[in-house]
């Protein structure tokens, strides 16, 4: 066999062969351990029901459609966000970088109202869809499904603490969010685009400009490729299998099990692994520089190795009507980097054109390291402030500075946003200056009026306490 057709054909036999078997939950194509000895067909089964019934195993036929069988045991075929546990081999440290312009390798954060916390995710690169825009995987960056009650939009680091958390605030550097209908995610395909509000450029970090796209089929087993992710940075790896199926755990459900198809597997050369949580959305490139596919999953093999899953190109390409840029040697001055202002600096130059406004600024620089100092260093007020879902709360303000028509949560994790602030003021008060304690008294009631309102309703609360100050003087 050495057509695409031919092996198509024997791998799809295959599968209805091996239809229904329990345990079996991958079928592929593969080359043997010597390339000259051919294909084989690659079966994935389940860790867990093997060992509980050797049977899966010894039950599957040593040939399968004219090809010698190899069956694969799977610890665990992953698509989750994030960074690596803490145990995962090797330890890298992520790329905590700012870019400016945008380059694909980068890190993203991910803030939707698909999750109940952030997503780590990788930056793949620019694409063009009418306009620039870059391209990451939807179960990092899901699509929202409702323009007016569903949103997910994207950050890069800084290394600036956070008031909420302590740790790097990415919330100054809001790059743009993902659109409605502007991802697709089946057992086809796992991608978004997120339209930018910062500029970006035709270049993989460490790697340079994107030359085009080109296919990737079963006849590319044996290419060898590279990527850029955020967690493991630079890697090089060679395809080593074209599955016709595959099961993965469901990145939205834990409990539930979904199904892949015509995915390819990349071995990696040189390394333990060739990426790991928080490389979702990389780009498979050759060594020619084209994109041959979107990074989107990982899994350990027999060997200990840790191998990805990438989505075919020009399935991209087609369900998104993009197309990859070509490199020409130069990059159009439109991409030069611009100043930015800060979330923090916009909201202090807003509030303070409001006499109310400038009033809460004064309160935050009155007491903000001592709150903060609180919470990092008081576990009480740190118990109360974390069981309160505060970082939460204040992350989704934070996200409302940027549409001012969408609403603050009137509710976290089924209960009010305004009880949950009291508890938090009461431990404040409890374990703070007096000085704090004073300005809680008198400003605990006005605070508890925001949950629910959108930022631009806020705004028009503190013009009306200017003309009703101004009216009583």
């Amino acid at each position: 066999m050495s057509n695409e057709s031919e092996l198509l054909r024997a791998v799809d036999d295959a599968e209805r062969g091996l239809r229904g078997r329990p345990g079996v939950i991958g079928v592929g194509l593969g080359r043997r351990d010597e390339p000259e000895q051919g294909w084989e067909i690659c079966i994935a089964v389940d860790k867990e029901r093997v060992a509980d019934d050797a049977a899966l195993v010894s039950g599957i036929p040593t040939e399968l459609s004219g090809l010698p069988t190899k069956v694969m045991n799977r610890p665990d075929m992953s698509m989750a966000k994030g960074p690596p546990p803490p145990t995962a081999s090797p330890i890298v440290l992520p790329d905590y970088a700012k870019y400016r312009p945008l380059q694909g390798g980068s890190m993203l954060l991910v803030y939707s109202s698909r999750f109940f916390a952030e997503s780590w995710a990788t930056l793949g690169g620019l694409v063009y869809k009418g306009g620039k825009a870059a391209l990451t995987n939807y179960h990092a960056a899901p699509a929202p499904s409702d323009p007016e009650y569903s949103y997910t939009n994207c950050y890069q680091p800084n290394r600036k603490p956070c008031y909420c958390c302590g740790f790097p605030c990415f919330y100054e550097n809001y790059i743009g969010p993902v659109h409605v209908g502007m991802g697709v995610f089946n057992e086809n395909n796992d991608a978004s685009l997120i339209t930018l509000g910062e500029p970006i450029v035709n270049s993989i970090v460490g790697i340079g400009a994107m030359d085009g796209s080109e296919s990737l089929t079963q006849l590319d087993i044996g290419l060898k490729v590279q990527k850029r992710g955020a967690q493991t940075r630079y890697t090089k790896g060679v395809v080593d299998g074209y599955w016709r199926k595959a099961e993965f755990d469901d990145p939205f459900d834990s409990r539930k099990r979904i199904t892949m198809r015509d995915i390819v597997r990349i071995k990696p050369e040189g390394a333990t692994a060739f990426s790991m949580r928080g490389d979702s959305g990389s780009l498979l490139l050759d060594f020619d520089r084209a994109v041959r596919g979107l990074c989107f999953g990982s899994g350990e093999g027999d060997d200990g190795l840790r191998y990805s899953w990438a989505i075919p190109s020009q399935r991209v390409i087609n369900d998104l009507n993009i197309t990859f840029p070509i490199d020409s040697g130069f990059e159009s001055t439109e991409d030069a980097p611009t100043a930015s202002v800060s979330i923090e600096e916009r909201l202090r130059a807003d509030l303070a054109t409001h006499a109310a406004g400038r009033e809460f600024v004064d309160i935050v620089d009155r007491h903000g390291d001592e709150v903060l100092s609180l919470i990092n260093h008081n576990k009480r007020v740190a118990t109360v402030w974390h069981r309160q879902h505060g970082p939460a709360w204040i992350r989704q303000i934070l996200e409302c500075t940027n549409d001012y028509t969408r609403p603050t949560p009137f509710e976290i994790a089924g209960e009010p946003v305004r009880d949950r602030l009291m508890r938090v003021a009461e431990m404040l008060s409890r374990y703070g200056s007096p000085a704090l304690r004073r300005d809680i008294t008198l400003y605990a009631d006005v605070l508890t009026e925001l949950p629910g309102l959108s930022y631009e309703q806020i705004r028009q609360r503190l013009t009306l306490m200017d003309r009703n100050a101004i009216g009583s003087s």
